[in-house]
Order: structure tokens, then C-alpha cells, then sequence
């Protein structure tokens, strides 16, 4: 038998042996892993009626999929058919690339009992979702995915709500997705994206639509909601969030599109208008929720594949907030912020996406805010409230070296007025311009300086403007203010246990001053002030009593003092030009 001969045998019995494999061999051993795998990881019994498998396409074929719930065998969710359409290209890209998904008529059953509400336990196969979202960080995070051609054919949802005694249906639900992708491959699309579906008897339907003679194969999705009304489907959300939405309505008007660039990359592109309005959700306990009258956030462009986000305008109405701190130190946003372990777990991730989010704002602009501000984690609870606060920033970006500018200004409700203007960059993080304080009511702020001092302001009112310069973003922030000039009006010291009157300054002022924070500098061109009165006496201790204005013993001090060495501490300096004091009585 000749050389080319036997090779040809050889290549025949290995085309028959893989033949027979992927045809014959394979689907009844990847039909009893799937089953086994997936009970033990979803926790409820999972059976396959039959599995094909192509070895050539790479296309398989799920039929008779059913998971039963745990709880009862009789309910459970189906698939009648999954057709996935593996592409041999994901060996070469080192992720999942799939051509084609068909999932053909999905059944999905969702019971909420009363029982389940008030012990606070998931709905039926939702907490299949938590079990999806502890899987590892490198697992969720490192999945690299192309899918095309999505399809969902005559999809049916169930949803039983004992507690309120209704039941939603979902019905012929049908959903076409062109692709969907978090790396630059574009495999072959053959469907529009559309939606329709029958929600409790009521259709909707939803159409994209193609531009003819397009070479990019371009494909519109328009989506309009009006008036939906968010609360309702709240409540269907299975983990207790730390707050309740007690109302709010969306209206979404956007497009997306589907196409390729010229390199085959995938792009989807969305762009419109989404405003939230009548929106109020109340925090833990509080007594009043957080209210906005209106969000509006225009949408020039966002590309979810590439990351990038250009926004024409987010503007937000009338928000009223109430934001308070309590005796233990946590703040009431703190269920839904995650307080700093959740942002030191966001920074990290951040940090290691592969393609950052880049972002650029045109416009942000909030008007008519007010804040009710309550900390009582002093042992003096301190209360304000903010109204109006006025925002409007422009051309904000995370591109590098890229600035915007920004306008604050805020009133309270002791007619102190705080104006800030000013340039921002977010990388790296600085902001430079002017600050504007006027009326700032010394007595009102005791709680965050009592600690620190032996006496009591019974009276004074601070009017201050400088100009400032601020770099956040590293270690050490660096904060440096310059011809700064502040005027002190009214001023009044007492002691604390005599009550006696020891200070009383009617106006002083301090012009042309500087401060670095950073280096522990300040220079003062002049300070000047008239008919101020001091009162000095010797203790009977023997020390003066000016000398006794600052206290060593306070909480705040001791902390600082165990959190940095004296000897590590660079000592401030000091410098003054010119002293003019008139017309001052001393005792």
C-alpha cells in the first residue's frame, strides 16, 4: 500500500472517528455534565430532553431544558430550544465568539409570597441572579464575548404576586438583538433589532430599521417610553436596597444603532433624552424623602462598546435632600453609596479596567436645590438647611489636561451666602477661581470648634473672598489661597464657666494674605481693626487667660497628635507686614 495512500486512510478514519464523536458521542456525555453542573451550581433540579452537537459548525442544540424549583417541583421555567453557534475564532481571540443564539420559547415562572416579602427572601429563580453576581471578580470581570444574531422566539413570562393577588403575564415576547460585544469583532448579522410582546393583554411593539445602501449594514432602534411608573416595578425587586421609591416617572425617547466601522469593529451608538420626574425615595428611617422635581439628561452619543459617553445636558430640578449623620457616624446615604469600603473596592476596579470610561459633559446645570443638613455625631447637634443651591458646570471632562468651568452658589437659612466660580479638570484632578463667603454666622458653627477652644463666641459674622488653587488628586492635597481678604464684624468672646465678656471686636480685617496648606505658609499684607476691647486677667493658677484660649485636651487634638508624630510635623510659618489697630481698649 503506497505512502499517500495510508495517509489518506489515516485522514478518512480520523474525519469518521470525530464524526461519530461530535455527532453520536459527545451529546449524551455533555447532556449529563450540563445537568449535574448546572443542579449543583442553580440548586434546583435541572434535566435536558436532548442535546445535538455539530463538530464542524460548532453549532449545538439544546432541547427540553427545564429547571424545577426547589421549593416546588411542579413550578418550574423551560426552554424548548437553545441554539448556540460557536466560532472557531474564539481559540485564536481567547474569548467566547458566537455567530448565532436562538432561544425558542422560553417559559419563565416568578411567584412573590407573603411569607417570602416579610422574611425578606428572593422571588422563586431570581436569586439565580445573586449566585451569578458572588462568582469571582476575575470570572464576571475577564469574560471576553462577541454574540450575534440574538434571538428570543415566543418568550413567556408568569408572574404570580400573592400579597397583592394579581398575577402579570407576559406573552409572544419576541426580542432581536444584532449583537452584543465587549471586544473590537463583528461577526455576520442577518437580523434587525426589534421587540414585541403582549404585557397583561396590552401589546407593544418595537421595530428597528435599516438604511438601505448603508456599507456599515446600519440598523435604527428607536425606543419611546412615556410616564412609567417606576414604584410599581419596585417593589418586584427581591433584595432589600436600604430605601424605598415612593414615586417617579421615566420617559425614555433614544435611538440605537447597530453597525460596523470600516475595520469591522462592532459600534452601537445611543443617543436622545431620558427624563425621571416626581421622583421622591425615603432612606432607612428617615422621617422626610429625598425629592427631585426633574431629571433631564440629553444624550449626544454613547458608544457602550468603546466606553465613551457625550452628554448635551443633564439638568436637575428642585432636588431637596435630606442628609443627616448620626450619633454613630454613618450617614443615611450610606445603604445606598456603600460607604468607603464599597468606593475603595470602586476605585480598585476602576483602575483595572482594561478601557476606561471616558465621558464629556457639555452642560450640567442644578437649580433650585435645598439640602437639610443634621449631624449629630457632635456633642452639639449642628443643623442647617441650604436653599437655594444653584450649579451650572460646563465642558466637564476625563480627558487629559482638559478644563471646564463651574459656578456655585449656595444661601442658608441664616442668610449666609457662599459664591464659587471657577476652571475644573478631572485628570488630574485640580480646580482654580474664586470664592466668595459673606454673612458666615460664627455662633451657629460652635459644634465643630467648641472641642477646641475655652471660651464661647456669642456673637461675629466672617465675610471672606480669596482666590484658590486646589489639587486633589494625590496624597497630600495641595490647597493654596491667594489675596485673600476677610472682614470680622461684631466679634464676641466669653468665658465659658463666668460668663464674663473678655473680647469684643466691632470690625477687623485681614487684606492680602496668603495660604499654603500644603507647606504650612501663610503671609498677611495687613491686618487693621478699631475700637476693640480685650479684657486680660491672670488666672489663679497664675497664666494669662488669652494664653488659655486653645485647648491641648480635646478629642479631635489627641487623635491627631497619635495619628502624627510632633517631630514628623513641619511647623507653620508665619509672617505679617503691617499691624494697624486703633483706638483699642486693653484691661
Amino acid at each position: 500500500m503506497g505512502r499517500h495512500k495510508k495517509l489518506g486512510l489515516w485522514v478518512c478514519a480520523i474525519f469518521v472517528a470525530l464524526s461519530l464523536f461530535g455527532f453520536l458521542g459527545a451529546p449524551p456525555i455533555i447532556r449529563s455534565v450540563a445537568e449535574k453542573q448546572l443542579s449543583g451550581a442553580l440548586e434546583r433540579t435541572v434535566t435536558i430532553q436532548a442535546i445535538r452537537f455539530n463538530p464542524y459548525t460548532l453549532g449545538l442544540t439544546i432541547r427540553g431544558l427545564m429547571i424545577r424549583d426547589k421549593d416546588d417541583p411542579n413550578i418550574f421555567s423551560a426552554f424548548e430550544e437553545i441554539y448556540i453557534n460557536l466560532q472557531a475564532t474564539s481559540l485564536f481571540r481567547r474569548a467566547v465568539v458566537i455567530k448565532d443564539v436562538l432561544i425558542r420559547r422560553p417559559h419563565i415562572h416568578l411567584e412573590r409570597s407573603k411569607e417570602a416579602v416579610e422574611a425578606g427572601e428572593p422571588m422563586t429563580v431570581v436569586d439565580i441572579w445573586e449566585k451569578v453576581r458572588i462568582l469571582p471578580e476575575p470570572v464576571r470581570k475577564g469574560l471576553r464575548y462577541s454574540v450575534g444574531n440574538i434571538q428570543i422566539v415566543d418568550a413567556a413570562i408568569e408572574f404570580v404576586d400573592h400579597p397583592k393577588g394579581v398575577t402579570h403575564e407576559v406573552k409572544e415576547l419576541n426580542l432581536a438583538i444584532p449583537f452584543f460585544s465587549n471586544i473590537p469583532y463583528y461577526v455576520d448579522v442577518n437580523v434587525e433589532p426589534s421587540f414585541s410582546a403582549k404585557v397583561n393583554g396590552a401589546p407593544y411593539a418595537l421595530k428597528g430599521r435599516a438604511k438601505p445602501f448603508s456599507e456599515s449594514g446600519e440598523t435604527v432602534f428607536d425606543i419611546n417610553v412615556s410616564d412609567l411608573d417606576l414604584p410599581f416595578y419596585f417593589a418586584y425587586v427581591p433584595r432589600d436596597l436600604g430605601f424605598k421609591l415612593e414615586s417617579g416617572r421615566l420617559d425614555v425617547q433614544t435611538t440605537v444603532v447597530f453597525a460596523k466601522s470600516k475595520e469591522g469593529k462592532p459600534f452601537v451608538g445611543v443617543s436622545g433624552e431620558i427624563s425621571l420626574k416626581e421622583f421622591a425615595l425615603r432612606m432607612g428611617k428617615d422621617k422626610e424623602p429625598q425629592k427631585i422635581a426633574r431629571v433631564s439628561v440629553s444624550i449626544a452619543s454613547a458608544e457602550p462598546v468603546a466606553k465613551v459617553v457625550k452628554l448635551k445636558k443633564v439638568a436637575i430640578e428642585s432636588p431637596d435632600f435630606n442628609v443627616r449623620q448620626g450619633q454613630d457616624g454613618a450617614w443615611n446615604f450610606d445603604p445606598i453609596l456603600g460607604g468607603e469600603k464599597k468606593a475603595e473596592k470602586q476605585t480598585e476596579k476602576s483602575k483595572s479596567e482594561e478601557v476606561p470610561l471616558s465621558y464629556e459633559v457639555e452642560e450640567i446645570k442644578v437649580s433650585g436645590g435645598k439640602i437639610n443638613f443634621e449631624d449629630a455625631s457632635r456633642a452639639r447637634p449642628f443643623k442647617t438647611v441650604i436653599d437655594p443651591l444653584d450649579l451650572s458646570v460646563s465642558q466637564l471632562t476625563n480627558e487629559k489636561g482638559k478644563k471646564g468651568t463651574y459656578t456655585l452658589s449656595v444661601r442658608t437659612e441664616s442668610k449666609e451666602e457662599i459664591q464659587v466660580e471657577g476652571e475644573i479638570s478631572i485628570d488630574p484632578l485640580e480646580a482654580a477661581g474664586n470664592l466668595k463667603l459673606s454673612g458666615l454666622q460664627l455662633k451657629k458653627y460652635a459644634p465643630y470648634y467648641a472641642d477646641f477652644i475655652t471660651c464661647d463666641v456669642t456673637d461675629g459674622r466672617l465675610d471672606l473672598a480669596t482666590g484658590y488653587k486646589a489639587r486633589l488628586g494625590q496624597a497630600e492635597p495641595a490647597i493654596l489661597l491667594s489675596d485673600l481678604s476677610t472682614t470680622l464684624s461684631a466679634l464676641r468672646l466669653t468665658d465659658s464657666e463666668s460668663k464674663q465678656e473678655f473680647v469684643s471686636i466691632p470690625m477687623a480685617k485681614v487684606e492680602g494674605a496668603e495660604v499654603d496648606l500644603a507647606n504650612r505658609l501663610v503671609k498677611v499684607g495687613k491686618v487693621s481693626g478699631e475700637k476693640g476691647a480685650v479684657l486680660v486677667k491672670r488666672l489663679q493658677n497664675g497664666e494669662i487667660n488669652l494664653a488659655k484660649l486653645m485647648r491641648s485636651d480635646s478629642p479631635d487634638a489627641s487623635k491627631s497628635a497619635e495619628k502624627k508624630p510632633v517631630s514628623s510635623a513641619k511647623s507653620w510659618q508665619v509672617s505679617l507686614k503691617e499691624l494697624g489697630l486703633a483706638r483699642y481698649g486693653i484691661t
